[in-house]
C-alpha cells in the first residue's frame, strides 16, 4: 500500500476505536442519526471472473458483474454517482446540525451517527465500499443495519484471494493491516452462492425456495463459545456491563457475495447466547479482481 493511504488507514481505523469502538465509556444516546441507503439501479450481467481457461473447473462458477450500477441516498436525498454520494457525505459531517458533542474528547463536536441500509441485491463490496466513504468524510459511528455492534473494524488481511480466485475479499482504504491477528481468532468465510465455510467444514448450504436451515451452523458457533469461555475469553464489557467474548471474529466474505448472506452469519454471531461484538471484516489493500480477469495468477505461497 501506498505510504499515504497505511498512514489514513492507521489513523481512521484508531479513531474509530477510539471515538466509536472503545469499550471503556459507556456511549451516550444519539440525539438524532443520518441514513445512508444503497440502491440497486442496473443490475449488470454476469461474466467470469478469471478468463485463463486452465483455470480451476471451480472458477467457472464464481462471476463478476459488468455494467452493474448503484446509487445512494442520504436522509430521503438521491445521489446518482459516487462522486455525487462522497460529496454530500462531506458536507453532511460539516453542517452544523449534524454535530453532536464528542462522547470521548470534551470539549469537541463530532458528527452523529449514521445508519447504513443495504437495499435488496445490495453486494459486500459495495456495502464496504458505502463505509469506506463514510469513515473518509469523517463519521466515526456508523451501524450497519440490523448488526448493532460497536466493534466494526475492517482488516487488510495477509490472504485476499482463497483458492486463486474462488474468495476474493473487497478493497477498503479504511482499515487496519491485520498483519498480528489475535491468537485463536476464528475465521468464516461466505461465498458468492451463499456458503459459510469455516475450514473445511461447509456449516451453512443456501437452497432456493427453502428456509434457512442454521442448525449446523448455531451448533458450531456454540461449540466454538464454548471452548473460547473455557480458555477465559468471556469478560464483562466495561460500556454496558453485559458479558462478551473478548476475542474478535473475522469475517472473509467474497466482495461479490450478497449482503443477505453476509447479514445471516453477522446477525447470528452477536447474538447474546453466542457472544461475539469485535468483527473484522476481512479487507485488501488493492483491487484484485481485474488482475484475475486480465489473465494474472495467483502466486503460490507455498502452503
Amino acid at each position: 500500500m501506498h505510504i499515504l493511504a497505511t498512514t489514513l488507514c492507521l489513523l481512521v481505523a484508531g479513531a474509530t476505536v477510539t471515538a466509536q469502538q472503545s469499550g471503556d465509556t459507556k456511549p451516550k444516546p444519539a440525539a438524532n442519526q443520518l441514513v445512508l441507503r444503497i440502491e440497486l439501479t442496473a443490475p449488470g450481467s454476469p461474466v467470469p471472473r478469471v478468463t485463463d481457461k486452465d483455470a480451476a473447473p471451480a472458477l467457472a462458477k464464481v462471476k463478476a458483474w459488468d455494467g452493474r450500477k448503484v446509487s445512494w441516498r442520504l436522509d430521503g436525498t438521491a445521489l446518482p454517482n459516487l462522486k455525487a454520494a462522497e460529496a454530500a457525505l462531506h458536507r453532511a459531517a460539516r453542517d452544523p446540525k449534524n454535530l453532536r458533542d464528542s462522547q470521548y474528547r470534551p470539549g469537541q463536536r463530532e458528527p452523529v451517527p449514521v445508519r447504513l441500509e443495504p437495499g435488496d441485491g445490495t453486494r459486500w463490496g459495495e456495502v464496504l465500499t458505502a463505509y469506506d466513504m463514510l469513515l473518509s468524510a469523517g463519521f466515526q459511528d456508523v451501524q450497519l443495519e440490523d448488526v448493532p455492534t460497536p466493534w466494526f473494524v475492517p482488516r487488510a488481511v495477509m490472504e485476499p484471494i482463497l483458492d486463486d480466485g474462488v474468495l476474493v475479499v473487497p478493497k477498503m482504504v479504511f482499515c487496519e493491516p491485520d498483519d498480528r491477528p489475535e491468537a485463536g481468532r476464528p475465521t468464516f468465510d461466505v461465498h458468492q452462492d451463499g456458503r459459510i465455510v469455516q475450514g473445511d467444514k461447509v456449516l451453512f448450504t443456501w437452497t432456493p425456495g427453502k428456509a434457512d436451515d442454521l442448525t449446523a451452523l448455531r451448533e458450531h458457533l456454540l461449540a466454538l463459545r464454548k471452548q473460547l469461555v473455557a480458555n477465559g475469553h468471556l469478560q464483562v464489557r466495561a460500556y454496558d456491563g453485559e458479558k462478551r467474548l473478548d476475542m474478535p471474529f473475522l469475517v472473509r466474505a467474497d466482495l461479490w457475495t450478497e449482503w443477505h448472506d453476509v447479514r445471516r452469519l453477522l446477525k447470528l454471531v452477536i447474538l447474546p447466547e453466542i457472544g461475539f461484538w469485535k468483527l473484522h471484516p476481512a479487507v485488501a489493500e488493492m483491487e484484485y479482481e481485474p488482475k484475475l480477469r486480465g489473465g494474472w495468477r495467483v502466486p503460490k505461497t507455498g502452503k
